[in-house]
């Protein structure tokens, strides 16, 4: 008997069997090492991992603002992360760079600024269904709300911390938009298409006719969650006709035991059925010192001269996993932002261009660091002037091949990159556009004179002060009218109509909750008016770390539950993915797929 819940009829009796057979054999439980199998999770829990691996606590761990830095994103380090950083420290003075990237600092919550992008580059504009943005030729895809680590700098904080109010896609619902999409797409180009230098237009306007052929998964991390849901997830995207996926993830740095035999054998599955389906894995590797193990010059300091790296010493289970990578013809790319601290300095950039190029991982894009909420001390003098110099110094020494790095800024207006910098002048260039619509002209040049702080980020304050070449263009841009983003709104109006096919959750009066521990003493767990789920009771009762922030994207929170006077909501094909990760136990249930509104529940101690 097939293990994994129908997907609403959309997939194949194939592929369903192939989604059983990962199921059964390659859909094991990953863990990220700490108390709770998700790591060191909570700031206490990091100090203590920190000052395991290293003797004195930085000033920036004080503790006098952990609440309010765990209200803007949980701290949470991999317990993999952690052991390569202290490897790469010893013999040093200093602690490894890497740490950096996952220590909290007090001006995550001291230096929030007004123009401060709290979504940034007003994503929620292109988010045609819930979770999912269509905004360039492809689809964005919010598969998870969870990372093995979290990037203290990470520009997907609104999602992390509900802020924005965006969440977490039902991946049915984006292949049935796909779906719909192309198909309007294709009968336009019957009716009024024609074919011009090799693409489909609009006859009379010329506007590209373009079918969603590549998506990208993203979040958080898609590889925190189990390989049954990977499969069919893909399997949706492949059956919806995409010819690309990409997997947006840095769990090669944070936790690189996950790519393990389980995860290649679910490849291998799903290419017996989709042979043609391209994987793409795009890393997020910030520092160098994240693949490889740093080197010490003879007075204890980090050594980032390219010569004393012409045989690296790979970090540690990440060889293996780039040679499969490479078996199965999976490209890998890496992309990482600027970030104060961290990387901004040629040697250290120079150093990332040289290893990823020597790993078989070249550079897509170097971001400029984003104008988030409490990230100034990220960016401190950074602007984009000295990025682009920065970057463009780092390329000095380097091979054509090595030296690909641009400086790209993903705007409201489309992808962005920096091309030039001249006096005060910053020359931009629009390369990536919105509703695959390319302007006429696509040269911006920024006065920085004309602003009265620094030029981090294309904003429109940006715009209507500085812009003195292209304002035209983005404005017309910024109207964002045209033919495909019609049929980009009818085809979302046509989901939404039978959305309630996704729709799982039950929603009746709350009443009682009751935990049992393994003693088999009792608890009565009070329920709040705000509480939705068992998961937030329990972790509120400090039962439970709920790492992915109570939406079915981690294995913490996994427990026997029964309902004393009611019917339990039968689970979704991802929950039944993570609780078979537990032992495939009828009785298992992922506690934050429960609300606390289906009657009287027993909830047993949760699984670690």
């Amino acid at each position: 008997m097939p293990l994994t819940p129908n997907s609403s009829a959309l997939l194949s009796s194939q592929t369903e069997e192939m989604i059983d057979r990962v199921t059964q054999v390659h859909n094991p439980r990953y863990s990220r090492g700490g108390p709770y199998g998700e790591g060191f999770v909570g700031v206490e829990k990091v100090k203590g991992a920190f000052n395991q691996y290293h003797p004195s606590t930085p000033e920036e761990l004080s503790g006098n603002l952990d609440d309010e830095i765990q209200a803007r994103m949980r701290v949470k380090v991999s317990e993999s992360f952690a052991k390569h950083a202290i490897l790469g420290q010893q013999g040093a003075k200093q602690p490894n760079p890497i740490w950096e990237i996952v220590l909290p600092q007090d001006g995550e919550v001291t230096s929030r600024l007004e123009t401060d992008e709290v979504d940034p580059s007003n994503q929620k504009r292109f988010i045609r269904i819930p979770g999912m943005i269509h905004k360039y030729e492809m689809v964005l895809i919010y598969e998870s709300i969870n990372c093995s680590s979290h990037c203290r700098y990470c520009y997907r904080l609104d999602l992390f911390n509900g802020e924005s109010g965006k969440e977490r896609a039902d991946v049915r619902e984006v292949a049935e938009y796909i779906k719909v999409f192309n198909n309007l797409v294709d009968e336009f180009r019957k009716s009024k298409g024609v074919i011009k230098n090799g693409l489909w237009v609009d006859q009379e306007t010329e506007e590209p006719l373009v079918n969603i052929r590549e998506v990208l998964f993203s979040g958080g991390d898609p590889m925190t969650l189990p390989n049954a849901t990977i499969a069919r997830h893909m399997a949706l995207m492949a059956d919806a006709g995409v010819g690309a996926i990409r997997i947006g993830t840095k769990e090669l740095s944070f936790n690189p035991e996950r790519f393990d035999q389980h995860f290649f054998a679910m490849v291998d599955e799903f290419h017996k059925i989709y042979p043609k389906v391209k994987i793409k894995i795009v890393g997020h590797y910030t520092h160098p010192f994240e693949l490889i193990v740093p080197k010490l010059d003879a007075n204890g300091n980090y050594d980032y001269t390219i010569d004393s790296y012409r045989q690296p010493q790979i970090r540690e289970n990440i060889e293996e996993v780039l040679t499969n990578f490479r078996i199965r013809n999976m490209t890998h790319w890496n992309q990482f932002p600027l970030i104060a601290g961290i990387n901004d300095s040629e040697e250290i950039l120079r150093l990332q261009f040289y290893i990823c190029i020597k790993l078989g991982i070249p550079i897509h894009n170097v971001y400029a660091c984003r104008e988030i909420p409490g990230s100034q001390h990220f960016r401190k003098e950074n602007d984009v002037s000295r990025q682009y110099k920065l970057v463009e110094n780092a390329k000095l020494g380097l091979s054509g091949l090595e030296n690909h790095a641009r400086l790209v800024m993903s705007t409201e207006w489309g992808k962005t990159e920096v091309v030039g910098v001249s006096g005060t002048n910053v020359i931009l260039r629009i390369n990536r556009h919105i509703n695959t619509n390319k302007p006429t002209d696509s040269i911006v040049i920024v006065d920085s004179r004309r602003l009265d702080h620094a030029f981090y980020w294309l904003t429109k304050e940006v715009i209507d002060e500085a812009v003195i070449v292209g304002k035209e263009t983005l404005e017309k841009i910024d109207e964002e009218s045209g033919l495909t983003r019609t049929l980009k709104e009818e085809a979302a109006r046509r989901v939404s109509q039978h959305r309630q096919l996704f729709i799982t959750k039950p929603e009746t009066k709350a009443k009682s909750l009751t935990y049992i521990h393994h003693n088999g003493t009792k608890e009565t767990l009070e329920i709040l008016p705000e509480d939705t789920s068992v998961s937030q009771v329990l972790s509120r009762n400090g039962k439970v770390e709920a790492a992915c922030g109570h939406q079915s994207s981690c294995a913490t929170c996994v427990a026997s539950v029964r309902a004393l006077d009611t019917q339990l909501p039968d689970p979704s094909p991802e929950e039944q993915d993570i609780v078979n990760c537990m032992g495939q136990n009828p009785a298992y249930r992922l506690t934050c797929q429960i609300p606390v509104t289906v009657g009287t529940l027993e909830v047993t101690e949760v699984l670690f």
